[in-house]
């Protein structure tokens, strides 16, 4: 059976093509005239991994099921991961090359492309898989710094020079927020509790912990370490993570749901989990500015540097949610969606045939002559059930955007490289 789960996370597009073949929002008169594309900056998460921990994690104390046979590593992108990137690719340099960003079979010059990923298998991995789709007759190397396996500072989300006051006023913020969230909790930790078959788990039988908690939610912030959350929402996060990631690679329903046949939106509740988790400790405002200073920098030199046409930065969750968070882009509604934007965002969406896959996983700019306007990357039409099959060579029927505006800029319309610029200048 052919799936699709349609879990969205923000993006923002400036674009300038108006073919008419092409999905667009509406543009005044004479725009395509006015406007040529002069280069494409990605911020991307990595694509579709294994879970982060396995064997005798708590992973394995948390359901007495087995968990699908992963094929990678731990925390390394895995088969499907690969595959769905090279799809992105594919699609991106048709859509790219129909916009009249290059020619087609273009052969970039030294500098034009730039592929930067952070210093882990999963991001290298998925650069690779995505530009070998993208430019398949070219051999563009995938840049990264420091030892393989270690944080390069550009994607870090460590905390930096922080004082008591930048403490106080961010635990202040977290705890308001998780306040928020409580009722979601509420509401989608029995439903992950029943699917796990908690009650029946290693973890519950000796005591580790016997339930999904809201009251033990507590955050630790330390300078040169990542912010933390404490509690019982770190198990269910890795549960709801895993659980997601078995959807993805699993093709029977019921097997992905240890036995129990979810609705496509119990898949989403399941997620909303680890989204809450993740908004918790990257997106308040004064966690978010603080963690997208280094990235807002290399955003700036991308969008600016001579001679740069794309640009491929592949990072994490942690990167796009503090770089969106930052510059306050806003809750945008749509056909069946009213939720704010950042939802899971595990990997592309299945562009051709059948499969699964997070749809919208990157942050796009496109950068043209005079001024930078906005839309959204084109996403797959909307699924009939739990399907979705794009012939190939087909174009989705739509695409999703931030209303103009909604990006912070000075004349009130999305002037993005503003924002980025600003948001670098407050960080020096």
């Amino acid at each position: 059976m052919k799936k699709y789960l349609l879990l969205v996370l923000p993006v923002i597009l400036a674009a300038c093509s108006a073919k008419e073949s092409l999905p667009r929002v509406e543009r005044p008169d004479g725009f395509s005239d006015r406007y040529t594309p002069e280069r494409v900056v990605i911020l991307s998460r990595h694509g579709i991994r294994s879970p982060l921990n396995r064997g005798g994690s708590v992973l394995s104390r948390i359901t007495p099921h087995k968990w699908f046979n992963w094929t990678s590593a731990p925390s390394e992108l895995s088969r499907k991961g690969a595959v769905q990137e090279f799809r992105l690719g594919q699609y991106l340099g048709r859509r790219l090359e129909e916009e009249g960003l290059f020619p087609a079979k273009w052969s970039p010059v030294e500098g034009e492309v730039r592929l930067y990923a952070n210093a882990l298998q999963r991001t290298i991995a998925t650069s690779r898989s995505f530009i070998a789709g993208f430019l398949p007759l070219e051999n563009i190397p995938v840049e990264h710094h420091g030892t393989l396996g270690t944080m390069d500072p550009v994607f870090s989300v460590c905390l930096r020079s922080i004082d008591s006051l930048f403490v106080q006023g961010a635990l202040h913020e977290m705890d308001s927020l998780a306040l928020l969230y409580r009722d979601e909790l509420r509401q989608n930790y029995p439903l992950l509790a029943r699917v796990l078959d908690f009650d029946q788990s290693a973890a519950k039988a000796a005591g580790d912990t016997t339930r999904f908690r809201l009251d033990d939610i507590a955050f630790e912030l330390r300078e040169g370490e990542e912010p933390q959350v404490t509690g019982t929402l770190c198990w269910a996060c890795r549960a709801a993570d895993a659980l997601t990631l078995q959807y993805y690679e699993e093709a029977d329903d019921r097997k992905a749901g240890f036995g129990y046949r979810l609705s496509l939106d119990g898949w989403r509740r399941i997620s909303a989990v680890k989204e809450v988790y993740q908004r918790l400790l990257f997106a308040t405002p004064v966690i978010a500015r603080h963690l997208a200073q280094p990235m807002a920098a290399c955003l700036r030199e991308e969008l600016t540097v001579p001679g740069r046409r794309f640009t491929f930065l592949c990072g994490h969750d942690s990167n796009l949610l503090s770089v969106l968070s930052a510059l306050q882009a806003e809750p945008y509604t749509g056909r069946g969606r009213s939720r704010y934007t950042r939802e899971l965002h595990v990997g592309p969406a299945p562009l051709e045939g059948s499969g699964r896959g997070g749809l919208c996983q990157s942050l796009p700019l496109v950068s043209h002559r005079g001024r930078v306007a906005q839309r959204s990357r084109p996403g797959p039409p909307e699924p009939a059930g739990r399907g979705c099959n794009l012939a190939a060579g087909a174009r989705p029927e739509r695409g999703w955007s931030l209303p103009v505006g909604r990006c912070p800029g000075p004349h009130g319309q999305g002037d993005f490289v503003q924002s980025v610029r600003k948001l670098w200048t407050n960080s020096k």
